[in-house]
C-alpha cells in the first residue's frame, strides 16, 4: 500500500522552457533524460508516467561508477498543465 499522507514540493530552476519542463515530468522519454543526478542514469525503460491526477510514476536511478540502483516514484495529487509558474 502506498503512503499517500506525505508528499513534496519541488522548487528549482532549470535552464529551459516551461513547456521543457512540462515535458520533463509528464513524458517518459523526456523525463528518462532528466531523472538523475550526475553519475548515474535513468535508463529509458525503466521510466512510467501516467500524469492523470490519482495516477502514478515511476523509475530507477543507475549509479554509473557500481551498478546500485533507487527506484522512486509516486502519485500525481495535481497535474495543472502550464498554469503554476514561479517568478
Amino acid at each position: 500500500m502506498i503512503d499517500t499522507s506525505k508528499g513534496f514540493t519541488i522548487v528549482s530552476t532549470y535552464d529551459a522552457t516551461p513547456d521543457e519542463v512540462w515535458t520533463a515530468w509528464t513524458d517518459a522519454d523526456a523525463a528518462a533524460q532528466w531523472w538523475f543526478p550526475r553519475g548515474t542514469r535513468t535508463p529509458r525503460e525503466t521510466a512510467e508516467i501516467d500524469a492523470r491526477v490519482g495516477e502514478s510514476y515511476v523509475y530507477t536511478m543507475v549509479n554509473d561508477a557500481t551498478g546500485d540502483k533507487v527506484v522512486s516514484g509516486g502519485i500525481f495529487r495535481e497535474v495543472r498543465p502550464l498554469e503554476r509558474y514561479l517568478d
